[in-house]
């Protein structure tokens, strides 16, 4: 049988197919009813699945995003699937090649189930996110595993709704028809709660007053900062104030008021979407508390405010305005210039000032200067290409001598703690504090006051200490930049910093890290 494609079709499978770096399974296809994406599991299978050891279905990519798609599909059919990332050398003549490959494991009978004996307590410092609401749900994964949670952050929401633990579920028989939009509750309307009192007041004063304070050009500079600061301090407590009431530990825990701030937001961001789609106004992208527009005229922002004042009780908030923005294909990550002052903005920032080396510091702000002065798609085409060139070339620069120094690789952290209470597990930080007073204490233990001089040693070394180190070679890991020498320097893991630095914005303007290290794909030698 012969079968005939009309041009369409054919040009696109002319265009997307052949080149495994860039497959995908394209997002509409997830649209599609449960059966028809049965059918494409079983048809992926069959191509590069198989049939493991462990008795599950396993699906190999070399393709990190194919492999991140699949695991999607998997979970719209109703598979768990976990993804594990692993090195394959291959030989080809006298030459050994390596590549990543993403493998999914897939399973559809076991249950995965979190029993005691799984879990354990450690010590830990940072940021810890609670989530207990059902709205706003999204499909999060750790170590390749995915789970269920659910994130959203509504401030004006709050305040608009009377939001609040004595008025959502209030006990007055007249109230129970003013019904949350997006779930199951009625609010109050004989009295405004104190919670949405309180944090209407802070969204406000930051809205309306610090905020424009803190972009008033006719201000000195340090006096803009001090505004920013508060704006910024505020906008951390309003934008988390909402996440306590669907926390257990909070005094006056109602998860009532965490869900219909969600059922809220979905709600108003569905429609905002809708709105403006109906007004012709092209939509990037809509997250839980925020709608990407492009180039919408000033008349139209004016319209869809008033519009969203009058629907949905809400004043929409114009955040940001980019003369350039670039959008990963999970969304999640994006990279923006300012149209007025050209300042770069991305989400996520992970390039920190203390933890990070200056080199990557460096290379990090040239490569997010070329993108200052996008402003259309021909100039964002040559600035990929700089980006692409000078990233391979500082990636060949890493341990080279004479061109960084030593200093340079050096990254600087602080003790958070006194050295004896790091008893269990030892950050690496720690360990080139221990060997830089180790070395001290044997400089000293010949000398005749030496008890005093190690008394003095170890007080310097406790909580507030900042130590320099670079990555090194070796079972520990690190070397105490004062005890360390250039050859010390481990090259592949500082290319590995290099590659978490850059990753997020290289993501968001569509390059991957296999261009930057220069690797060949198949489809080049045909």
């Amino acid at each position: 049988h012969s079968v005939l494609f009309r041009d369409e079709l054919k040009n696109w499978f002319k265009k997307n197919l052949g080149k495994y770096e860039r497959n995908r399974i394209p997002q509409e296809i997830f649209k599609l009813k449960k059966e028809d994406l049965k059918l494409l599991f079983e048809s992926m299978i069959l191509g590069d699945g198989g049939w493991s050891d462990d008795k599950c279905y396993t699906f190999d990519s070399l393709n990190k995003d194919l492999a991140n798609d699949f695991q999607i599909l998997c979970l719209k059919i109703g598979y768990g699937c976990n993804i594990k990332k692993e090195k394959i050398i291959t030989e080809f003549g006298n030459k050994k090649y390596e590549r990543t490959n993403y493998r999914c494991g897939i399973s559809y009978e076991r249950k995965n189930i979190i029993r005691r004996h799984h879990t354990k307590s450690v010590n830990y410092q940072g940021k810890i996110w609670c989530v207990s609401v059902k709205n706003g749900t999204v499909i999060v994964r750790r170590k390749g595993k995915p789970f269920i949670s659910g994130n959203s952050l509504y401030p004006t929401i709050i305040k608009e709704y009377n939001l609040s633990y004595e008025t959502v579920q209030c006990p007055h028989d007249d109230c129970i028809d003013n019904l949350v939009k997006g779930v199951s509750y009625h609010v109050c309307t004989h009295k405004m709660g104190i919670f949405a009192y309180v944090v209407g007041f802070f969204r406000d004063i930051r809205v309306k007053y610090f905020k424009p304070k803190s972009n008033d050009k006719s201000l000195p500079e340090e006096q803009r900062n001090y505004f920013n600061t508060i704006q910024q301090a505020l906008k951390v407590f309003i934008n988390s104030s909402y996440g306590v009431f669907g926390s257990l530990n909070f005094p006056l825990y109602c998860n009532p008021v965490a869900e219909s701030t969600t059922g809220i937001g979905r709600y108003s961001i569905k429609k905002t979407i809708e709105k403006a789609e109906e007004m012709d106004v092209q939509v990037l992208y809509g997250d839980t508390d925020s709608v990407f527009l492009l180039n919408p005229k000033k008349e139209q922002m004016k319209k869809i405010s008033e519009w969203s004042k009058n629907e949905l009780d809400l004043d929409l908030e114009e955040e940001k305005t980019y003369q350039f923005l670039a959008l990963s294909d999970r969304k999640k990550n994006y990279i923006g210039v300012y149209k007025d002052t050209k300042a770069i903005d991305i989400k996520g920032l992970v390039v920190k000032k203390k933890n990070t080396a200056d080199f990557i510091k460096k290379i990090f702000s040239d490569m997010t200067e070329i993108l200052r002065n996008i402003t259309n798609n021909e100039e964002f085409e040559k600035a990929r290409i700089e980006i692409i060139k000078n990233a391979k070339e500082n990636l060949k620069k890493i341990g080279k001598p004479n061109i960084f120094t030593l200093e340079d690789y050096a990254i600087h952290i602080s003790l958070q703690k006194n050295l004896a209470q790091y008893d269990k597990v030892i950050p690496q930080h720690v360990k080139a504090v221990n060997e830089l007073r180790e070395y001290d204490i044997n400089r000293v233990k010949n000398e005749p006051n030496k008890d005093k001089l190690i008394r003095n040693i170890n007080k310097k070394y406790n909580k507030g200490y900042i130590v320099s180190f670079i990555k090194s070679k070796g079972n520990v890991g690190v070397k105490a930049i004062k005890l360390a020498k250039f050859q010390d320097i481990d090259i592949r893991k500082y290319k590995e910093l290099l590659k978490s630095a850059l990753d997020q914005v290289l993501d968001a303007i569509g390059i991957s890290w296999e261009e930057i290290k220069g690797i060949k794909k198949m489809d080049a030698f045909f």
